[in-house]
């Protein structure tokens, strides 16, 4: 699953969209359209998208996003910050792995290195 504001669906192999190997998404869709994240709901929509991808066949998901729009506010970062335990939790106890990727052109670095410090495993540049 590929996350981003402004998906170009034309610009990933069409093979693999049409056989459902890879979903995009805009971060509005998954994260609804004031981009603030509800811990609880997202949990359960990622829930449904593992479920739904082992029914296929599929062993787990693996999610890249850019999430520089889910982090641009106080409170936006505020829900984010409160999504990364829950979204932490889920990937420990799930065959799920989650890229998160941020625009430094669009994000501060004090919350650049906020949402790099939940992380154990994290790269920047």
């Amino acid at each position: 699953m590929f996350l981003v504001d402004n998906p170009v669906v034309e610009q990933w192999p069409k093979e693999l969209i049409d056989r459902g190997d890879l979903v995009i998404a805009s971060v509005t869709e998954i994260y609804g359209p004031e981009r603030m994240v509800a811990a609880t709901s997202q949990r359960e929509t990622f829930a449904a998208a593992l479920v739904e991808a082992r029914s296929e066949g599929y062993r787990g998901i693996r999610v890249a996003a850019d999430n520089s729009s889910l982090v641009d506010t106080p409170e936006r970062l505020e829900a984010w910050m409160a999504w990364e335990e829950v979204a932490d939790r889920f990937m420990a106890e799930n065959p799920v792995t989650g890229l998160c990727a941020f625009d430094r052109t669009r994000v501060g670095p004090a919350t650049l290195s906020e949402v790099m410090g939940t992380h154990r495993v994290s790269m920047s540049d």
